[in-house]
Protein backbone atom coordinates (compact mmCIF):
# COMPACT_ATOMS: atom_id res chain seq x y z
CA UNK A 1 0.00 0.00 0.00
CA UNK A 2 2.92 2.36 1.02
CA UNK A 3 4.08 1.80 -2.82
CA UNK A 4 1.27 2.55 -4.49
CA UNK A 5 0.62 5.54 -2.39
CA UNK A 6 4.20 6.71 -3.43
CA UNK A 7 3.71 5.63 -6.66
CA UNK A 8 0.82 7.90 -6.82
CA UNK A 9 2.47 11.34 -5.27
CA UNK A 10 5.39 10.36 -7.46
CA UNK A 11 2.57 10.77 -10.57
CA UNK A 12 0.73 13.63 -9.25
CA UNK A 13 3.93 15.74 -8.43
CA UNK A 14 4.77 14.61 -12.38
CA UNK A 15 1.53 15.99 -13.78
CA UNK A 16 1.88 19.13 -11.58
CA UNK A 17 5.14 19.90 -13.02
CA UNK A 18 4.06 18.92 -16.53
CA UNK A 19 1.43 21.63 -16.14
CA UNK A 20 3.41 24.27 -14.89
CA UNK A 21 5.92 24.30 -17.10
CA UNK A 22 2.83 24.30 -20.04
CA UNK A 23 1.52 27.15 -18.12
CA UNK A 24 5.08 29.06 -18.23
CA UNK A 25 5.33 28.52 -22.32
CA UNK A 26 1.70 30.08 -22.64
CA UNK A 27 2.75 32.66 -20.88
CA UNK A 28 6.40 33.06 -22.71
CA UNK A 29 4.44 32.78 -25.91
CA UNK A 30 2.04 35.38 -24.72
CA UNK A 31 4.29 38.21 -24.20
CA UNK A 32 5.87 37.36 -27.53
CA UNK A 33 2.73 37.97 -29.75
CA UNK A 34 1.40 41.11 -27.58
CA UNK A 35 5.21 42.49 -27.44
CA UNK A 36 4.80 42.47 -23.26
CA UNK A 37 9.20 41.52 -23.71
CA UNK A 38 11.83 43.01 -25.26
CA UNK A 39 14.68 41.00 -23.67
CA UNK A 40 17.44 38.94 -25.16
CA UNK A 41 14.96 35.89 -24.85
CA UNK A 42 12.42 37.33 -26.90
CA UNK A 43 14.45 38.54 -29.28
CA UNK A 44 15.70 34.92 -29.73
CA UNK A 45 12.39 33.90 -30.14
CA UNK A 46 11.18 36.47 -32.46
CA UNK A 47 14.00 35.30 -34.70
CA UNK A 48 12.46 31.47 -35.18
CA UNK A 49 8.79 32.78 -34.63
CA UNK A 50 8.69 35.04 -37.92
CA UNK A 51 9.68 32.69 -40.38
CA UNK A 52 7.03 30.38 -39.31
CA UNK A 53 4.62 33.31 -39.25
CA UNK A 54 5.84 33.96 -43.18
CA UNK A 55 4.96 30.38 -44.04
CA UNK A 56 1.44 30.59 -42.49
CA UNK A 57 0.70 33.43 -43.81
CA UNK A 58 1.04 31.07 -47.32
CA UNK A 59 -0.94 28.91 -45.81
CA UNK A 60 -3.85 31.10 -44.62
CA UNK A 61 -3.84 32.51 -48.52
CA UNK A 62 -3.72 29.00 -50.40
CA UNK A 63 -6.43 27.59 -47.62
CA UNK A 64 -8.91 30.42 -48.56
CA UNK A 65 -8.10 29.89 -52.54
CA UNK A 66 -8.77 26.20 -52.54
CA UNK A 67 -11.83 26.78 -51.16
CA UNK A 68 -12.47 29.50 -53.27
CA UNK A 69 -12.61 27.66 -56.67
CA UNK A 70 -14.34 24.59 -55.03
CA UNK A 71 -10.77 22.16 -54.68
CA UNK A 72 -12.27 22.05 -50.84
CA UNK A 73 -15.34 21.54 -50.53
CA UNK A 74 -18.12 23.63 -48.26
CA UNK A 75 -21.32 22.31 -47.19
CA UNK A 76 -24.76 23.96 -47.31
CA UNK A 77 -27.26 23.12 -44.60
CA UNK A 78 -30.71 23.14 -45.82
CA UNK A 79 -33.88 24.46 -43.85
CA UNK A 80 -31.56 27.12 -41.71
CA UNK A 81 -29.65 30.15 -42.24
CA UNK A 82 -25.77 30.01 -40.54
CA UNK A 83 -24.92 33.49 -38.85
CA UNK A 84 -21.10 33.31 -38.45
CA UNK A 85 -19.44 35.11 -35.93
CA UNK A 86 -15.66 35.47 -35.78
CA UNK A 87 -12.40 38.01 -35.48
CA UNK A 88 -9.57 38.12 -37.51
CA UNK A 89 -7.10 37.78 -33.98
CA UNK A 90 -6.82 35.19 -31.24
CA UNK A 91 -8.92 35.92 -28.10
CA UNK A 92 -9.94 38.63 -26.48
CA UNK A 93 -12.68 40.63 -28.67
CA UNK A 94 -15.67 40.25 -26.64
CA UNK A 95 -17.10 37.30 -28.92
CA UNK A 96 -18.91 35.73 -26.63
CA UNK A 97 -21.25 38.03 -25.30
CA UNK A 98 -21.79 39.28 -28.98
CA UNK A 99 -23.02 35.55 -29.82
CA UNK A 100 -25.04 35.68 -26.67
CA UNK A 101 -26.68 39.12 -27.70
CA UNK A 102 -27.88 37.75 -31.32
CA UNK A 103 -28.61 34.31 -30.04
CA UNK A 104 -31.27 36.04 -28.18
CA UNK A 105 -32.42 38.58 -30.30
CA UNK A 106 -33.41 35.81 -32.57
CA UNK A 107 -34.45 33.49 -30.12
CA UNK A 108 -37.32 36.56 -29.12
CA UNK A 109 -37.97 36.83 -32.78
CA UNK A 110 -39.37 33.21 -32.58
CA UNK A 111 -36.46 31.70 -34.04
CA UNK A 112 -35.27 27.85 -32.96
CA UNK A 113 -31.59 28.97 -32.46
CA UNK A 114 -28.97 26.69 -32.20
CA UNK A 115 -25.34 27.74 -31.05
CA UNK A 116 -22.40 25.64 -32.68
CA UNK A 117 -19.02 26.23 -31.32
CA UNK A 118 -15.53 24.56 -31.17
CA UNK A 119 -15.36 24.39 -27.54
CA UNK A 120 -12.04 25.48 -26.40
CA UNK A 121 -10.76 23.98 -23.33
CA UNK A 122 -12.75 21.26 -23.40
CA UNK A 123 -11.10 17.54 -22.24
CA UNK A 124 -11.07 14.97 -24.99
CA UNK A 125 -13.72 12.56 -24.57
CA UNK A 126 -13.48 8.73 -23.80
CA UNK A 127 -14.79 5.73 -25.97
CA UNK A 128 -17.13 5.51 -22.73
CA UNK A 129 -17.95 9.27 -22.85
CA UNK A 130 -18.92 9.10 -26.50
CA UNK A 131 -21.33 6.40 -26.30
CA UNK A 132 -22.90 8.39 -23.22
CA UNK A 133 -23.38 11.38 -25.52
CA UNK A 134 -24.63 9.72 -28.45
CA UNK A 135 -27.29 7.69 -26.16
CA UNK A 136 -28.22 11.48 -24.66
CA UNK A 137 -31.18 13.63 -26.45
CA UNK A 138 -29.84 14.11 -29.67
CA UNK A 139 -26.21 12.89 -29.04
CA UNK A 140 -24.67 11.61 -31.83
CA UNK A 141 -21.27 11.14 -32.94
CA UNK A 142 -18.50 13.18 -31.42
CA UNK A 143 -20.76 16.03 -31.11
CA UNK A 144 -21.57 17.02 -27.44
CA UNK A 145 -24.82 18.54 -26.57
CA UNK A 146 -23.88 21.01 -24.01
CA UNK A 147 -27.78 22.23 -23.61
CA UNK A 148 -30.35 21.08 -25.31
CA UNK A 149 -33.15 23.90 -25.07
CA UNK A 150 -34.23 23.05 -22.03
CA UNK A 151 -31.63 21.96 -19.70
CA UNK A 152 -27.67 21.95 -19.38
CA UNK A 153 -26.46 18.24 -19.85
CA UNK A 154 -22.68 18.81 -19.65
CA UNK A 155 -19.99 20.35 -17.64
CA UNK A 156 -17.58 22.74 -18.54
CA UNK A 157 -14.51 20.17 -18.19
CA UNK A 158 -16.44 18.22 -21.18
CA UNK A 159 -17.93 21.19 -23.00
CA UNK A 160 -15.58 24.16 -22.63
CA UNK A 161 -16.16 27.32 -20.79
CA UNK A 162 -17.97 29.17 -23.30
CA UNK A 163 -20.39 27.12 -24.47
CA UNK A 164 -21.34 26.09 -20.92
CA UNK A 165 -21.68 30.26 -20.42
CA UNK A 166 -23.84 30.91 -23.20
CA UNK A 167 -26.21 27.28 -22.22
CA UNK A 168 -26.13 28.89 -18.49
CA UNK A 169 -27.26 32.22 -19.59
CA UNK A 170 -29.37 31.14 -22.68
CA UNK A 171 -31.85 28.35 -21.39
CA UNK A 172 -33.89 28.24 -24.47
CA UNK A 173 -31.04 27.87 -26.86
CA UNK A 174 -29.27 25.27 -27.98
CA UNK A 175 -25.84 24.53 -27.44
CA UNK A 176 -23.83 21.98 -29.51
CA UNK A 177 -19.94 21.23 -29.05
CA UNK A 178 -17.78 20.33 -32.01
CA UNK A 179 -14.78 20.95 -34.22
CA UNK A 180 -16.89 19.71 -37.23
CA UNK A 181 -19.43 22.44 -37.26
CA UNK A 182 -20.80 20.88 -39.97
CA UNK A 183 -22.11 17.82 -38.34
CA UNK A 184 -23.12 19.67 -35.28
CA UNK A 185 -25.16 21.61 -37.72
CA UNK A 186 -26.88 18.68 -39.37
CA UNK A 187 -27.65 17.35 -35.80
CA UNK A 188 -29.09 21.10 -34.86
CA UNK A 189 -31.36 20.90 -37.55
CA UNK A 190 -32.75 17.05 -37.89
CA UNK A 191 -32.87 16.45 -33.89
CA UNK A 192 -33.62 19.98 -32.64
CA UNK A 193 -35.80 21.54 -36.05
CA UNK A 194 -33.52 24.41 -35.46
CA UNK A 195 -33.79 26.75 -38.54
CA UNK A 196 -30.76 29.62 -37.34
CA UNK A 197 -27.13 28.26 -36.46
CA UNK A 198 -24.95 30.82 -34.56
CA UNK A 199 -21.55 29.93 -35.83
CA UNK A 200 -19.01 30.46 -32.96
CA UNK A 201 -15.47 31.81 -33.47
CA UNK A 202 -16.34 30.81 -37.67
CA UNK A 203 -15.19 33.58 -39.76
CA UNK A 204 -11.99 31.07 -40.63
CA UNK A 205 -14.42 28.42 -40.91
CA UNK A 206 -14.73 27.71 -44.17
CA UNK A 207 -16.38 24.14 -44.55
CA UNK A 208 -20.10 25.45 -44.05
CA UNK A 209 -22.02 27.83 -46.15
CA UNK A 210 -22.69 31.31 -44.41
CA UNK A 211 -25.72 33.30 -44.76
CA UNK A 212 -23.72 36.09 -43.11
CA UNK A 213 -20.51 36.49 -41.93
CA UNK A 214 -20.25 38.99 -38.72
CA UNK A 215 -16.46 39.95 -37.72
CA UNK A 216 -15.46 41.48 -34.46
CA UNK A 217 -12.33 44.15 -34.16
CA UNK A 218 -11.10 45.30 -30.88
CA UNK A 219 -10.72 48.67 -30.91
CA UNK A 220 -8.13 48.77 -27.91
CA UNK A 221 -5.62 46.61 -30.26
CA UNK A 222 -7.33 45.82 -33.39
CA UNK A 223 -4.73 43.99 -35.08
CA UNK A 224 -1.36 43.71 -32.67
CA UNK A 225 1.65 44.03 -34.60
CA UNK A 226 0.93 43.23 -38.04
CA UNK A 227 1.73 40.31 -37.72
CA UNK A 228 0.15 36.36 -37.98
CA UNK A 229 0.57 33.82 -35.80
CA UNK A 230 2.77 32.62 -33.70
CA UNK A 231 4.70 35.95 -34.13
CA UNK A 232 1.59 38.08 -33.67
CA UNK A 233 -1.98 37.59 -32.53
CA UNK A 234 -3.50 37.93 -36.31
CA UNK A 235 -5.10 34.55 -37.56
CA UNK A 236 -5.16 35.76 -41.04
CA UNK A 237 -4.05 38.78 -43.65
CA UNK A 238 -5.88 42.70 -42.47
CA UNK A 239 -7.46 42.63 -46.03
CA UNK A 240 -9.37 39.59 -45.21
CA UNK A 241 -12.03 42.36 -43.85
CA UNK A 242 -13.43 42.46 -47.33
CA UNK A 243 -14.83 38.86 -46.57
CA UNK A 244 -17.27 39.81 -43.52
CA UNK A 245 -20.65 40.67 -44.45
CA UNK A 246 -20.99 42.95 -41.02
CA UNK A 247 -18.42 44.67 -38.79
CA UNK A 248 -18.73 45.12 -35.32
CA UNK A 249 -16.43 47.48 -33.50
CA UNK A 250 -15.97 45.76 -29.65
CA UNK A 251 -14.88 47.67 -26.86
CA UNK A 252 -15.45 51.12 -28.09
CA UNK A 253 -15.25 54.43 -26.24
CA UNK A 254 -16.64 55.75 -29.53
CA UNK A 255 -13.57 58.35 -30.21
CA UNK A 256 -11.08 55.52 -31.68
CA UNK A 257 -13.98 53.99 -33.95
CA UNK A 258 -13.13 56.55 -36.78
CA UNK A 259 -9.46 55.93 -37.27
CA UNK A 260 -10.22 52.10 -37.40
CA UNK A 261 -13.17 52.74 -39.96
CA UNK A 262 -10.56 54.72 -42.01
CA UNK A 263 -8.26 51.46 -42.18
CA UNK A 264 -11.50 49.34 -42.93
CA UNK A 265 -12.13 51.07 -45.77
CA UNK A 266 -8.52 51.29 -47.00
CA UNK A 267 -8.61 47.38 -46.32
CA UNK A 268 -11.92 47.44 -48.97
CA UNK A 269 -14.34 47.40 -46.57
CA UNK A 270 -15.81 50.85 -47.43
CA UNK A 271 -19.24 49.07 -48.65
CA UNK A 272 -19.37 47.01 -45.33
CA UNK A 273 -21.94 48.05 -42.78
CA UNK A 274 -20.20 48.89 -39.37
CA UNK A 275 -21.71 49.28 -35.90
CA UNK A 276 -19.67 50.04 -32.31
CA UNK A 277 -20.73 48.64 -29.25
CA UNK A 278 -19.17 48.49 -25.78
CA UNK A 279 -18.52 45.68 -22.76
CA UNK A 280 -20.18 47.46 -19.86
CA UNK A 281 -20.07 45.45 -16.63
CA UNK A 282 -23.35 44.90 -14.63
CA UNK A 283 -23.07 42.85 -11.82
CA UNK A 284 -21.03 40.52 -9.37
CA UNK A 285 -22.24 37.14 -8.80
CA UNK A 286 -21.21 34.93 -6.16
CA UNK A 287 -19.30 31.92 -7.68
CA UNK A 288 -21.15 28.61 -7.12
CA UNK A 289 -24.20 30.52 -5.53
CA UNK A 290 -26.95 32.98 -6.33
CA UNK A 291 -25.51 35.90 -3.97
CA UNK A 292 -25.75 38.80 -6.72
CA UNK A 293 -23.99 42.21 -5.38
CA UNK A 294 -24.12 45.83 -7.32
CA UNK A 295 -20.85 47.07 -9.32
CA UNK A 296 -21.08 49.79 -6.69
CA UNK A 297 -19.83 46.90 -4.21
CA UNK A 298 -16.40 47.22 -4.98
CA UNK A 299 -15.36 50.86 -4.22
CA UNK A 300 -12.96 51.37 -1.89
CA UNK A 301 -12.63 47.59 -1.93
CA UNK A 302 -9.06 45.40 -1.36
CA UNK A 303 -9.61 42.58 -4.24
CA UNK A 304 -7.26 40.24 -6.27
CA UNK A 305 -8.65 39.69 -9.64
CA UNK A 306 -7.60 36.20 -11.08
CA UNK A 307 -8.22 35.20 -14.41
CA UNK A 308 -7.33 32.55 -16.88
CA UNK A 309 -7.89 34.47 -20.20
CA UNK A 310 -6.41 35.41 -23.82
CA UNK A 311 -6.24 39.63 -22.55
CA UNK A 312 -7.06 40.36 -18.61
CA UNK A 313 -6.37 44.22 -19.91
CA UNK A 314 -9.85 44.83 -19.82
CA UNK A 315 -11.06 42.90 -17.19
CA UNK A 316 -8.96 44.14 -14.69
CA UNK A 317 -9.30 47.61 -15.71
CA UNK A 318 -12.95 47.51 -15.39
CA UNK A 319 -12.65 46.14 -11.87
CA UNK A 320 -10.22 48.98 -11.01
CA UNK A 321 -12.82 51.43 -12.92
CA UNK A 322 -15.34 50.38 -9.91
CA UNK A 323 -13.23 51.68 -7.81
CA UNK A 324 -11.66 48.58 -6.10
CA UNK A 325 -7.84 48.33 -5.00
CA UNK A 326 -6.31 45.99 -6.76
CA UNK A 327 -3.85 44.53 -4.45
CA UNK A 328 -2.86 41.80 -6.67
CA UNK A 329 -3.46 40.31 -10.26
CA UNK A 330 -3.18 36.97 -10.85
CA UNK A 331 -3.38 35.85 -14.53
CA UNK A 332 -3.70 32.08 -15.66
CA UNK A 333 -3.21 31.04 -19.43
CA UNK A 334 -6.22 31.07 -21.67
CA UNK A 335 -8.65 28.38 -20.45
CA UNK A 336 -6.43 26.95 -18.26
CA UNK A 337 -8.05 24.74 -15.92
CA UNK A 338 -8.22 25.17 -12.32
CA UNK A 339 -7.69 22.65 -10.05
CA UNK A 340 -9.29 22.69 -5.97
CA UNK A 341 -5.62 23.48 -5.21
CA UNK A 342 -4.61 26.44 -7.27
CA UNK A 343 -7.95 28.06 -5.93
CA UNK A 344 -7.09 27.31 -2.17
CA UNK A 345 -4.19 28.25 -2.51
CA UNK A 346 -5.09 31.76 -4.14
CA UNK A 347 -7.29 32.23 -1.41
CA UNK A 348 -4.74 31.55 1.28
CA UNK A 349 -2.46 34.25 -0.60
CA UNK A 350 -5.26 36.64 -1.37
CA UNK A 351 -5.94 36.41 2.74
CA UNK A 352 -2.25 37.45 3.49
CA UNK A 353 -2.63 40.38 0.86
CA UNK A 354 -5.64 42.28 3.23
CA UNK A 355 -7.85 41.25 -0.05
CA UNK A 356 -11.75 41.31 1.04
CA UNK A 357 -12.77 39.54 -2.04
CA UNK A 358 -11.54 37.65 -4.90
CA UNK A 359 -12.47 38.98 -8.53
CA UNK A 360 -12.73 36.51 -11.43
CA UNK A 361 -14.33 36.50 -14.89
CA UNK A 362 -17.18 34.26 -15.42
CA UNK A 363 -15.77 32.54 -18.46
CA UNK A 364 -13.31 31.70 -15.57
CA UNK A 365 -15.98 30.91 -13.12
CA UNK A 366 -17.33 28.28 -15.33
CA UNK A 367 -13.99 26.32 -14.69
CA UNK A 368 -13.82 26.65 -11.08
CA UNK A 369 -13.97 23.08 -9.53
CA UNK A 370 -17.31 22.80 -7.67
CA UNK A 371 -17.48 23.65 -4.01
CA UNK A 372 -19.94 25.39 -1.84
CA UNK A 373 -17.93 27.81 -0.14
CA UNK A 374 -14.27 28.90 0.06
CA UNK A 375 -12.03 30.67 2.73
CA UNK A 376 -12.66 33.98 1.04
CA UNK A 377 -15.37 34.79 -0.99
CA UNK A 378 -15.26 34.63 -5.06
CA UNK A 379 -17.31 36.90 -7.27
CA UNK A 380 -17.33 36.20 -10.92
CA UNK A 381 -17.81 39.81 -13.13
CA UNK A 382 -21.16 39.63 -15.13
CA UNK A 383 -19.95 41.57 -18.80
CA UNK A 384 -23.19 42.41 -20.98
CA UNK A 385 -22.93 44.47 -24.99
CA UNK A 386 -24.36 47.85 -25.38
CA UNK A 387 -24.48 49.47 -29.01
CA UNK A 388 -23.00 52.92 -28.75
CA UNK A 389 -23.60 53.55 -32.76
CA UNK A 390 -25.35 51.62 -35.43
CA UNK A 391 -28.36 50.02 -33.78
CA UNK A 392 -30.10 50.47 -36.91
CA UNK A 393 -27.45 48.25 -38.69
CA UNK A 394 -28.03 45.62 -35.74
CA UNK A 395 -31.72 45.51 -35.81
CA UNK A 396 -31.66 45.23 -40.21
CA UNK A 397 -29.28 42.18 -39.31
CA UNK A 398 -31.69 40.35 -37.19
CA UNK A 399 -34.34 41.19 -39.97
CA UNK A 400 -32.04 39.86 -42.72
CA UNK A 401 -30.95 36.28 -40.62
Amino acid sequence: MQLLYFIHKIRRKYRQFLKRCWHLAERFVGDIIYDRRCDAWACAAIFFLFPISTLFRIVVFLRRQFYRFHLFRSWKLHGCNVISVGNLTIGGTGKTPVVEMIARELSRGGYRVAILSRGYGSAKSSIFQRICYALRPGGAGKSRVVCDGKKILLSAKISGDEPLMLAKRLKSVVVIVDKNRVRAGRLAVEKFACNRLILDDGFQYLKLKKQLSILLIDCQNPFGNGHLIPRGILREPIGNIKMATHIFLTKSNGIDGENLRAVIAKKGGSEIPILECNHIPVFLQCVGGETVLSIGELREKSVVTLSGIANADGFEAFVADAGATIVHSQRFADHYAFSLRDVVKMCANAIDMGAKMIITTEKDAARFPPRQSYDLPIFFLRIEIQIIDGQEVFDHLVRQS
